[in-house]
Protein backbone atom coordinates (compact mmCIF):
# COMPACT_ATOMS: atom_id res chain seq x y z
CA UNK A 1 0.00 0.00 0.00
CA UNK A 2 1.23 3.36 -0.96
CA UNK A 3 0.28 7.08 0.58
CA UNK A 4 1.80 10.47 -0.01
CA UNK A 5 1.92 13.76 1.29
CA UNK A 6 2.10 16.69 -1.39
CA UNK A 7 5.79 16.03 -2.43
CA UNK A 8 6.89 12.85 -0.72
CA UNK A 9 5.80 8.93 -1.50
CA UNK A 10 6.00 6.54 1.36
CA UNK A 11 4.97 2.93 1.48
CA UNK A 12 2.55 1.21 4.52
CA UNK A 13 2.94 -2.30 5.63
CA UNK A 14 -0.46 -3.26 7.12
CA UNK A 15 0.82 -5.85 9.51
CA UNK A 16 3.44 -3.34 11.82
CA UNK A 17 1.35 -0.74 10.57
CA UNK A 18 4.72 1.23 10.07
CA UNK A 19 5.12 4.16 7.57
CA UNK A 20 8.01 4.26 5.67
CA UNK A 21 9.43 6.83 3.71
CA UNK A 22 10.44 6.27 -0.36
CA UNK A 23 11.38 9.76 -1.09
CA UNK A 24 10.58 13.20 -2.64
CA UNK A 25 8.95 13.17 -6.30
CA UNK A 26 11.42 13.75 -8.99
CA UNK A 27 11.30 13.92 -12.51
CA UNK A 28 14.04 11.88 -14.46
CA UNK A 29 16.37 15.04 -14.38
CA UNK A 30 16.43 14.97 -10.91
CA UNK A 31 14.23 17.92 -10.50
CA UNK A 32 11.48 18.42 -8.20
CA UNK A 33 8.00 16.82 -9.65
CA UNK A 34 4.51 19.14 -8.90
CA UNK A 35 2.85 18.86 -6.46
CA UNK A 36 0.32 15.53 -6.59
CA UNK A 37 -2.92 14.83 -5.79
CA UNK A 38 -3.83 11.22 -5.84
CA UNK A 39 -2.15 7.86 -6.28
CA UNK A 40 -3.66 4.74 -8.07
CA UNK A 41 -2.17 1.45 -8.10
CA UNK A 42 -3.04 -1.17 -10.79
CA UNK A 43 -3.32 -4.57 -10.08
CA UNK A 44 0.14 -5.59 -11.46
CA UNK A 45 1.47 -2.84 -9.31
CA UNK A 46 2.08 0.16 -11.60
CA UNK A 47 1.64 3.29 -10.08
CA UNK A 48 0.26 6.30 -11.30
CA UNK A 49 -0.15 9.70 -9.68
CA UNK A 50 -2.17 13.14 -10.67
CA UNK A 51 -1.10 16.73 -10.53
CA UNK A 52 -3.09 19.50 -11.20
CA UNK A 53 -3.06 19.10 -14.63
CA UNK A 54 -1.21 15.60 -15.05
CA UNK A 55 -0.65 12.18 -15.32
CA UNK A 56 2.81 10.67 -14.02
CA UNK A 57 3.93 7.15 -14.02
CA UNK A 58 5.63 6.29 -10.52
CA UNK A 59 8.72 4.36 -9.85
CA UNK A 60 7.71 2.42 -6.59
CA UNK A 61 11.17 2.24 -5.42
CA UNK A 62 12.62 5.54 -6.12
CA UNK A 63 9.75 8.09 -6.26
CA UNK A 64 10.65 9.25 -9.60
CA UNK A 65 8.19 9.93 -11.79
CA UNK A 66 7.26 10.44 -15.11
CA UNK A 67 4.33 12.45 -17.00
CA UNK A 68 2.10 10.79 -19.38
CA UNK A 69 0.31 13.70 -20.42
CA UNK A 70 -2.13 16.22 -19.39
CA UNK A 71 -5.67 15.70 -18.35
CA UNK A 72 -7.26 18.67 -20.08
CA UNK A 73 -9.86 19.69 -17.71
CA UNK A 74 -9.21 23.48 -17.29
CA UNK A 75 -9.17 24.02 -13.80
CA UNK A 76 -10.95 21.00 -12.29
CA UNK A 77 -8.56 18.78 -10.10
CA UNK A 78 -8.81 14.95 -10.02
CA UNK A 79 -8.42 14.90 -5.95
CA UNK A 80 -9.60 11.01 -6.01
CA UNK A 81 -7.93 8.65 -8.45
CA UNK A 82 -8.32 4.71 -8.40
CA UNK A 83 -8.80 1.85 -10.85
CA UNK A 84 -12.05 -0.47 -10.56
CA UNK A 85 -11.73 -3.48 -10.50
CA UNK A 86 -13.11 -5.50 -14.10
CA UNK A 87 -17.43 -5.29 -14.06
CA UNK A 88 -16.97 -2.12 -12.21
CA UNK A 89 -18.25 -0.10 -15.11
CA UNK A 90 -16.02 -2.25 -17.14
CA UNK A 91 -16.43 -5.69 -17.76
CA UNK A 92 -13.69 -6.04 -20.04
CA UNK A 93 -10.62 -5.23 -17.23
CA UNK A 94 -9.39 -2.38 -14.85
CA UNK A 95 -10.88 1.16 -15.45
CA UNK A 96 -8.85 4.37 -14.13
CA UNK A 97 -11.27 6.83 -12.72
CA UNK A 98 -10.66 10.36 -11.06
CA UNK A 99 -13.02 12.68 -8.96
CA UNK A 100 -13.03 16.39 -8.24
CA UNK A 101 -13.87 17.88 -5.05
CA UNK A 102 -17.26 18.50 -6.12
CA UNK A 103 -18.23 14.76 -6.75
CA UNK A 104 -17.75 14.63 -10.25
CA UNK A 105 -15.98 11.69 -11.93
CA UNK A 106 -13.69 10.71 -15.23
CA UNK A 107 -12.68 7.84 -16.95
CA UNK A 108 -8.61 8.13 -17.30
CA UNK A 109 -7.15 6.71 -19.78
CA UNK A 110 -3.69 5.48 -18.39
CA UNK A 111 -1.75 5.63 -21.55
CA UNK A 112 -2.89 9.25 -22.84
CA UNK A 113 -4.35 10.51 -19.73
CA UNK A 114 -7.60 11.43 -22.11
CA UNK A 115 -10.57 11.73 -19.84
CA UNK A 116 -14.25 11.73 -20.23
CA UNK A 117 -17.22 12.46 -18.17
CA UNK A 118 -19.33 9.89 -16.62
CA UNK A 119 -21.78 11.60 -14.00
CA UNK A 120 -21.40 12.91 -10.62
CA UNK A 121 -22.00 11.54 -7.60
CA UNK A 122 -25.54 10.67 -6.40
CA UNK A 123 -27.56 12.27 -3.54
CA UNK A 124 -25.82 15.37 -2.54
CA UNK A 125 -22.39 13.82 -2.10
CA UNK A 126 -19.47 15.35 -3.01
CA UNK A 127 -15.98 13.59 -2.36
CA UNK A 128 -13.93 14.06 0.53
CA UNK A 129 -10.83 12.68 -0.85
CA UNK A 130 -10.32 8.96 -2.31
CA UNK A 131 -11.72 6.05 -3.70
CA UNK A 132 -10.59 2.74 -3.56
CA UNK A 133 -11.44 -0.44 -5.28
CA UNK A 134 -10.79 -3.89 -4.55
CA UNK A 135 -11.31 -7.38 -6.49
CA UNK A 136 -13.87 -9.85 -4.36
CA UNK A 137 -14.93 -6.84 -1.86
CA UNK A 138 -16.28 -3.92 -3.57
CA UNK A 139 -15.75 -0.29 -4.44
CA UNK A 140 -15.37 2.23 -1.47
CA UNK A 141 -15.02 6.27 -0.81
CA UNK A 142 -14.63 8.89 1.73
CA UNK A 143 -17.39 11.32 1.02
CA UNK A 144 -18.44 14.30 2.58
CA UNK A 145 -22.13 16.64 3.19
CA UNK A 146 -23.18 19.21 5.20
CA UNK A 147 -25.58 16.98 7.29
CA UNK A 148 -22.56 15.35 8.50
CA UNK A 149 -19.95 16.45 11.01
CA UNK A 150 -17.01 14.05 9.69
CA UNK A 151 -16.25 12.10 6.47
CA UNK A 152 -18.54 9.43 5.48
CA UNK A 153 -17.73 6.14 4.58
CA UNK A 154 -19.80 5.06 1.41
CA UNK A 155 -20.08 1.69 -1.21
CA UNK A 156 -20.05 3.25 -4.89
CA UNK A 157 -21.55 1.02 -7.38
CA UNK A 158 -20.33 2.71 -11.09
CA UNK A 159 -23.06 1.52 -13.99
CA UNK A 160 -21.66 0.39 -17.45
CA UNK A 161 -23.46 4.02 -18.32
CA UNK A 162 -21.74 5.85 -15.65
CA UNK A 163 -24.07 6.29 -13.35
CA UNK A 164 -23.33 5.78 -10.00
CA UNK A 165 -25.06 4.64 -6.74
CA UNK A 166 -23.81 4.69 -2.94
CA UNK A 167 -24.71 2.78 -0.15
CA UNK A 168 -24.00 4.50 3.16
CA UNK A 169 -21.60 2.28 5.69
CA UNK A 170 -21.49 5.00 8.49
CA UNK A 171 -19.26 7.96 9.67
CA UNK A 172 -15.82 7.69 10.13
CA UNK A 173 -15.69 8.56 13.64
CA UNK A 174 -14.40 7.33 16.95
CA UNK A 175 -17.11 7.95 20.21
CA UNK A 176 -17.20 11.98 19.43
CA UNK A 177 -14.17 12.44 17.53
CA UNK A 178 -14.85 13.04 13.84
CA UNK A 179 -12.64 12.16 11.34
CA UNK A 180 -12.12 14.28 8.37
CA UNK A 181 -9.98 15.31 5.35
CA UNK A 182 -9.23 11.54 4.81
CA UNK A 183 -7.81 12.71 1.63
CA UNK A 184 -5.95 8.84 0.60
CA UNK A 185 -7.50 5.13 1.65
CA UNK A 186 -6.61 1.95 1.00
CA UNK A 187 -7.01 -1.53 1.73
CA UNK A 188 -5.59 -5.02 3.16
CA UNK A 189 -7.31 -7.31 5.10
CA UNK A 190 -10.41 -6.98 6.83
CA UNK A 191 -9.79 -3.05 7.26
CA UNK A 192 -9.59 0.31 5.03
CA UNK A 193 -7.14 2.54 5.97
CA UNK A 194 -6.94 6.29 5.96
CA UNK A 195 -4.37 8.71 5.53
CA UNK A 196 -5.78 12.12 7.00
CA UNK A 197 -4.59 15.70 5.35
CA UNK A 198 -3.58 15.48 9.27
CA UNK A 199 -1.25 13.26 8.53
CA UNK A 200 -3.09 10.64 10.88
CA UNK A 201 -3.75 6.50 9.91
CA UNK A 202 -7.15 5.74 10.64
CA UNK A 203 -8.52 2.13 10.46
CA UNK A 204 -11.92 2.06 9.09
CA UNK A 205 -14.28 -1.08 9.67
CA UNK A 206 -15.56 -1.89 6.34
CA UNK A 207 -18.61 -2.86 7.92
CA UNK A 208 -19.76 -0.06 9.85
CA UNK A 209 -17.10 3.38 8.85
CA UNK A 210 -15.95 3.49 12.75
CA UNK A 211 -12.82 4.94 12.26
CA UNK A 212 -9.77 4.48 14.92
CA UNK A 213 -6.76 5.98 14.99
CA UNK A 214 -3.61 3.91 14.49
CA UNK A 215 -0.89 6.42 14.25
CA UNK A 216 0.07 10.39 14.05
CA UNK A 217 3.91 9.92 13.76
CA UNK A 218 3.89 8.72 10.44
CA UNK A 219 6.34 10.73 9.18
CA UNK A 220 4.40 13.35 7.47
CA UNK A 221 1.99 16.23 8.80
CA UNK A 222 -0.35 15.64 5.75
CA UNK A 223 -1.69 13.02 3.16
CA UNK A 224 -2.84 14.29 0.26
CA UNK A 225 -3.43 10.21 -1.32
CA UNK A 226 -2.78 6.77 -0.88
CA UNK A 227 -3.59 3.64 -3.19
CA UNK A 228 -3.35 -0.08 -2.95
CA UNK A 229 -3.68 -2.59 -6.01
CA UNK A 230 -6.89 -3.88 -6.58
CA UNK A 231 -6.15 -6.99 -6.00
CA UNK A 232 -5.01 -6.79 -2.36
CA UNK A 233 -6.08 -9.63 0.44
CA UNK A 234 -9.38 -9.51 1.27
CA UNK A 235 -9.93 -11.47 5.02
CA UNK A 236 -13.91 -12.48 5.84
Amino acid sequence: MYAHSRDTLFTFDPVSRIVTRIGLFALANGTAAPYMLDLAVNAVGSIYTASDDTLFSVDPMTASVTPIAQFGLGTERLFALTFLVPGEYDASGETLIGATNEGAYYRVDPTTAQTTYLGTYPDRWLSSGDIVSIEGLGTFATVRRTDFPSDVLVEIRFAADGSSTTRVIGPIQDGSHAFRQIFGVGYWGRAIYGFSNAGELIEIDRATGAGALVETKTGTNQFWGAGVTTVAPVLL
